[in-house]
């Protein structure tokens, strides 16, 4: 079951990214939602050529190598993943959450 949605996530995630981001002009920006090496924006064009989890890769070759991809935790996941449970709150260190 659990290889099952991992399939099934990783299908939707190549998906989305190769039929609707990907189709967009190359010169689009975009901008990670993690820290990525202090790049803080890319390019549609750059991600098709550079992103080491589609380039060259079909649909298969993408599902494999995500299923296993034995990548460190983003820094500041103990933080981020809370905030992310809360919307975005972030507890202070009195217990106060701020936006």
């Amino acid at each position: 079951m659990i290889f099952r949605q991992l399939f099934d996530q990783e299908t939707s995630t190549y998906t989305s990214v190769t039929q609707r981001l990907f189709t967009l002009p190359d010169e689009t920006r975009v901008y990670p939602g993690h820290d990525y090496r202090g790049h803080s924006v890319s390019t549609i064009g750059e991600e098709k050529q550079w992103n080491p989890r589609f380039a060259g890769r079909d649909r298969t070759n993408f599902i494999e190598f995500m299923s296993a991809p034995n990548l460190p935790n983003p820094q500041k996941m103990m933080e981020a993943v809370p905030a992310n449970e809360r919307c975005g709150n972030v507890k202070t260190t009195t217990g106060a959450a701020i936006a």
